[in-house]
């Protein structure tokens, strides 16, 4: 029986459209290659994203922070004391946590902010540290979230940014001493080791060796420098005395005293900073400086 003309056409037309294995194969490969370039683009795209938000964050953040002085007699707000002793006649703190608030400026800044306190939370987040929950937007303020406030274990008060401004002990005029046996000046991390009233001091680093610690911090808005002074800056994870992580971009690792050439490696990494004038700037690793802690590092 013979197929009509028309027939042989379609049934032909068919065959010449069938793809071949290895033509699959190659559309594939191509796939597989556009996916390559791609995939770290988006991946790119979307830590660009995460910084800008970060970097609206700590504007807003500082826009706070000029309403809270305005309450204030011009101070800034201050972390949450870590540690403290008593001294006759009265408590000092020994440190500041820096990464949490206690429950009196965590209520004022959230009545400022009118409980919109999602604005402490960085949407690049690191793991929290060994034996902590994750750090939640709630717990800037749990009231606000008809949750109770938890002391024990700390878990009230945590952002993930770290504020710098404003530190709980007295200003240090003491002499600086070498923590670190590396020529790095601190002001004596032994409370009892100092003259009243300074029995306590920030844990700031001497960074640019002047002989005093008071010009690596702001207390008040309008203070001298304040333009090139940070209050608040991302928790970039930094680690003991061996260096600090940078959370935007590539997750990357710098030593503490890498050369500037190990540094400028990383060139995908970066962090954001808020200063004490309200302007926010985006660091690379050659950029910023080991500034706090002889024993945590943290840079900005």
């Amino acid at each position: 029986m013979a197929w009509p003309a028309w027939l042989e056409k379609v049934s032909m037309t068919r065959q010449n459209k069938a793809f071949t294995l290895m033509e699959l194969l190659v559309v594939i490969g191509v796939i597989a290659i556009l996916m390559s370039f791609l995939l770290p683009m988006l991946a790119r795209s979307r830590n660009s994203a995460a910084s800008v938000q970060c970097m609206s964050n700590l504007r807003q953040i500082g826009q706070a922070a000029v309403i809270y002085a305005g309450e204030s007699k011009g101070h800034l707000p201050q972390a949450c004391p870590e540690a403290s002793m008593f001294v006759a006649p009265r408590t000092i703190h020994t440190s500041d946590a820096q990464g949490r608030f206690s429950m009196a400026q965590a209520a004022m800044m959230s009545r400022l902010l009118k409980g919109s306190t999602r604005i402490w939370y960085c949407p690049s987040k690191l793991a929290p540290p060994a034996g902590q929950s994750p750090i939640l937007e709630e717990d800037f303020y749990p009231p606000d979230h008809n949750q109770p406030w938890i002391d024990t274990p700390i878990k009230s008060g945590r952002t993930l940014y770290w504020w710098l401004a404003n530190p709980n002990p007295p200003d240090y005029v003491g002499l600086l001493s070498d923590l670190t046996g590396s020529g790095d000046s601190f002001a004596s991390a032994t409370p009892a080791s100092m003259d009243a009233p300074q029995y306590a001091a920030p844990a700031y680093r001497d960074a640019n060796r002047n002989g005093s610690i008071r010009d690596e911090y702001i207390r008040r808005m309008g203070e001298k420098n304040s333009a090139n002074i940070v209050i608040c800056t991302d928790q970039s994870g930094g680690i003991s005395l061996t260096g600090w992580f940078f959370k935007h971009g590539d997750l990357a690792f710098v030593p503490i005293n890498g050369s500037m050439a190990d540094r400028r490696k990383l060139v995908r990494s970066w962090k954001n900073n808020l200063y004490g004038d309200g302007h926010v700037e985006r660091k690379r690793p050659d950029e910023v400086e080991w500034r706090f802690g002889p024993t945590n590092a943290r840079c900005w």
